[in-house]
């Protein structure tokens, strides 16, 4: 089960829930009530919620535990789902887990969006898709991430060419909406980064289970 809220509200003002499965609920009172619901499509090889991520009040896009990315769309009360890794122009060639899902705040119209997968099997784990194109573009395209599970994505609000990702090992830096990421300088690990990567004016955040934080500043 995830929790997220919408960006720019207080947590006291709206809440949003995904239960495990395919189904979204949605609170306006601080999960008094759940008012409204929606539903991903079913099926095997669909999988279920897993990572979900706001661009707007009215406006989520969604990561699966089978690879499969969705964005739903609110008018009134009524979702609209539609879904992305099918994309016509260049669709997603990974299947598994999504571990998270990061809007691209460059894109003035909230319709893009990052994905990170889990798992291992090839070194493409981050994924840039783009509404203009209808395509889904594979992040360092130079291979120069590593073959591990990719936990954690943020992109910075205010200068959004900086892409931040949590993995196995290390935390990854790019000022280039991911055409190059590189390693974010730091003693060696003793553990893997935790599924939290936040980003705060031009500051990069990545939790590290029982070692801190670990911190960039692109400028």
């Amino acid at each position: 089960m995830a929790l997220v809220t919408i960006p720019g509200t207080q947590p006291t003002q709206r809440q949003w829930r995904s239960q495990r499965g395919r189904r979204v609920f949605v609170s306006n009172n601080f999960a008094q009530s759940w008012g409204q619901h929606f539903d991903i499509p079913s099926g095997a090889a669909i999988g279920a919620i897993f990572a979900m991520s706001f661009a707007s009040p009215t406006r989520l896009f969604m990561g699966t535990t089978r690879g499969k990315v969705f964005r739903a769309d609110r008018s009134g009360t009524t979702w609209k789902v539609i879904q992305l890794d099918n994309a016509t122009a260049g669709s997603l060639t990974v299947v598994g887990l999504i571990t998270d899902v990061a809007v691209d705040w460059a894109d003035a119209n909230r319709q893009s969006a990052y994905i990170a997968f889990g798992g291992m099997g090839t070194a493409a784990r981050v994924w840039w898709f783009r509404w203009c194109a209808m395509a889904f573009e594979k992040r360092a395209p130079g291979n120069n991430l590593l073959n591990v599970e990719h936990n954690a994505l943020a992109v910075d609000p205010v200068a959004p060419n900086n892409v931040y990702v949590g993995a196995d090992i290390g935390v990854w830096h790019s000022d280039d909406r991911g055409q190059k990421l590189a390693r974010v300088p730091r003693k060696a690990y003793r553990t893997r980064p935790s599924s939290i990567c936040k980003s705060t004016l031009r500051n990069g955040y990545c939790a590290q289970q029982r070692m801190g934080v670990a911190s960039t500043n692109p400028a």
